[in-house]
């Protein structure tokens, strides 16, 4: 493993004797585990890392994909991974289109009101239902701030930044 694992979805289980594994996907119409030949999933409690498995088929079934994982092979097994993450290579993520981001590229960010003062970073990101939720470190305290054009005009991925046009009050103690 040389380079960054992203969780792409979590196993939910044996389909099936033959150890065939249920899993949901976070993108549902991602077609990503169609390409691979390999897959990591999330270690549990006792082990240390995620453990890699080569893929030897998967199929698009109802609420999900079903896998056959080398190695496992009956539905005890498959069970075992049940609530793990699935993990992929960064590399073989697909580009994202303009204007659109992994939630990975977001996190870190120095966040700037549009005059340029600095109000924080970006700390995590998470999807409320209706929108993408920014949570913003502002000397040790969250805000949170809907990703939506009106309060996000500008995402500087290279710069490192992103610039924020909050409505009056949101960022007052």
């Amino acid at each position: 493993m040389t380079e960054p694992l992203i969780a792409v979805g979590r196993a939910l289980g044996g389909h099936g004797i033959r150890g065939e594994v249920r899993v949901r996907l976070d993108n549902e119409t991602s077609s990503l585990l169609a390409e691979l030949d390999a897959i990591y999933v999330g270690g549990s409690s006792g082990e240390a890392a995620p453990r890699q498995y080569r893929l030897e088929a998967a199929r698009p079934a109802p609420r999900g994909w079903v896998l056959r994982l080398a190695g496992i092979t009956d539905r005890n097994g498959a069970d075992e991974l049940a609530g793990r993450e699935l993990l992929v290579e960064e590399r073989w993520l697909p580009p994202v289109a303009e204007g659109e981001y992994y939630y990975r590229s977001l996190i870190g960010l120095s966040v700037h009101d549009v005059q340029g003062n600095r109000l924080g970073e970006v700390v995590d990101l998470f999807d409320n239902g209706a929108s993408d939720v920014l949570v913003i470190d502002r000397d040790g305290r969250e805000v949170l701030i809907p990703f939506v054009d009106a309060l996000v005009p500008e995402v500087l991925i290279a710069e490192g930044r992103l610039v924020v046009d909050p409505p009056d009050g949101l960022l007052d103690p």
